[in-house]
């Protein structure tokens, strides 16, 4: 009985170890090939999430798989980063064994793309830029413009949407300004800040997204359904 125990211990243990060896080896696959056939560098994290790893290649069918970019490029902007949550996705575990992530399917995916203030500074064409949340849902920047041989701290908010692929700063306004800044210099700004930044390089299309201020940053949350990895190695490329 003691030998049987040990022999079913052991056995539990290389399972659990092939499991585990298993699951490195596709996310390691899966990165790679998205690289590559996506052009994305450096490849992106991905990790298999749920129990076990093995039942679900042998399926095909994983419950959930999360996806991580740093550094992504989408339209003008360069230097965000990505998550994605992929959830019911179906992949066979032959394209599994051979780095072939072509076919994969995802019936439900979430994305969180987050935008830092440098980059907004440098597609806004602003030397400096401070983000912070302004009132109802605004985002609040803050910059610098010259007047009078001095410089002057200006506040303006606008209103982030997404719509169609694209992400829009409106509805600008000037919330604090110095008296001896010119009416044309803010006004200036409210025309600059005033943007559309389509979203090319995102990995899917977004069914409907909301945009939010968290810290420094302006994060856009968003999610599809049925998406197909093509989509996302064209988005990417």
């Amino acid at each position: 009985m003691r030998k049987l125990l040990i022999t079913l211990i052991v056995l539990i243990l290389l399972v659990i170890g092939a499991d585990f060896a298993g699951r490195a080896i596709a996310e390691s696959k899966a990165g790679e090939a998205i690289a590559t056939e996506g052009g994305v560098s450096p490849a992106p994290d991905v990790d298999i999430h749920g129990m076990s790893f093995l039942w679900q290649a042998i399926a095909g069918n994983y419950q959930h798989i999360t996806v991580a970019s740093h550094d992504l490029s989408t339209g003008k902007l360069t230097g965000v980063d990505a998550t994605v949550e992929l959830y019911d996705v179906r992949l066979t575990i032959s394209d599994v064994l051979d780095g072939n992530v072509d076919s994969l399917t995802s019936g439900h995916a979430d994305i969180t793309a987050s935008i830092p203030a440098p980059v907004l500074a440098s597609v806004l064409e602003q030397q400096e830029l401070t983000v912070a949340a302004g009132d109802n849902g605004a985002l609040r920047l803050g910059t610098t413009v010259a007047a009078a041989g001095q410089t002057f701290p200006v506040t303006i908010d606008v209103t982030p949407t997404y719509a169609d692929g694209t992400l829009r700063l409106g509805n600008a306004k000037v919330v604090e300004a110095p008296a001896a800044v010119p009416t044309a210099l803010t006004n200036a700004l409210i025309k600059d800040f005033s943007i559309d930044l389509p979203l090319t390089g995102l990995p899917f299309r977004l069914d409907s997204a909301t945009a939010r201020v968290d810290g420094s940053a302006l994060v856009l949350t968003g999610s599809a359904r049925d998406v197909q990895l093509g989509q996302l190695l064209q988005a990417a490329g």
